[in-house]
């Protein structure tokens, strides 16, 4: 992005599974990779950062990267993937 961006959008898991140790949460990251970069045909993980409930971040894009998670937002905020079910 180059420049430090004004929101934050949060995204979570919408079903299971979710991970709760190192490497069920890097398989993870790795199946929603695959899924970026094969079924949408982009250059990586559509979002900046990803959460385990193992409590560490992953990073995707990074903080300097343009990110592919909110259509009409994806230049003005920074997207975080929670593995979390919400509610």
């Amino acid at each position: 992005t180059g420049k430090p961006l004004s929101f934050y959008v949060i995204h979570h898991t919408y079903q299971p599974p979710n991970c709760y140790d190192d490497d069920e949460c890097i398989q993870r990251v790795q199946a929603i990779q695959d899924l970026h970069q094969n079924s949408q045909e982009w250059v990586d993980i559509g979002y900046h950062f990803l959460v385990g409930e193992n409590g560490k971040v992953y990073e995707g894009r990074g903080w300097n990267r343009q990110a592919a998670h909110s259509p009409g937002w994806n230049n003005d905020a920074y997207g975080t993937y929670f593995y979390l079910l919400f509610g």
